[in-house]
């Protein structure tokens, strides 16, 4: 037996489903229309840009009166700018070049501390050495000589290729340093 009460709600019930069949979409699914609220901005803006295109053609036919007339605006004059900072550079510049002066002059007052003619001495003084020392003097070639030059590998100081069991290609006439003895004396 129903109620009261069940019945009322059933016809709510009922209701309430009646409603959202009959209900609408608040979404708009219509395609599109083709210029929606643009036509009326181009149009705004191309009245807005011919504002502006018929004020600047009335500003330029003034400045082209008064360019015609000699003013005391319109004379044009060459203006030399002062830079600020002129006496600050030159005052460095002065700075730099007597430093340089003084550098320059400092270093043409030193004295050479190294002796040329000395280490052209100490040079031939190890080459002696290194003679003597060798095992096979005869066949020494001194360090910087024309002979270590031609070689086509660089050969270590004192090296004798004899030594070594090497023949060596050049005649042994060319590898011995001359002595008094073989300018015919």
């Amino acid at each position: 037996m129903p109620t009261n009460e069940q019945n009322m709600r059933k016809s709510e019930y009922e209701a309430h489903q009646k409603r959202l069949k009959e209900m609408k979409t608040t979404l708009d699914t219509r395609p599109p229309r083709e210029m929606p609220m643009s036509q009326r901005r181009e149009i705004e803006r191309r009245q807005k840009q011919s504002l502006v295109e018929l004020d600047n053609r009335l500003l330029l036919d003034r400045l082209a009166v008064a360019m015609s007339v000699k003013n005391i605006d319109n004379e044009r004059k060459h203006v030399t700018f002062i830079s600020l900072m002129e006496g600050k550079k030159k005052r460095e510049l002065q700075r730099i070049e007597s430093d340089n002066r003084r550098l320059l002059q400092a270093i043409r007052k030193t004295v050479p501390v190294y002796n040329h003619l000395q280490w052209e001495k100490d040079a031939e003084n190890r080459v002696h050495y290194l003679r003597n020392m060798t095992e096979f003097p005869d066949l020494f070639v001194p360090p910087g000589s024309q002979q270590r030059a031609r070689s086509s590998s660089p050969t270590p100081i004192g090296f004798s290729p004899s030594k070594a069991g090497i023949k060596s290609e050049a005649p042994a006439t060319h590898n011995t340093i001359p002595t008094s003895s073989s300018y015919g004396n």
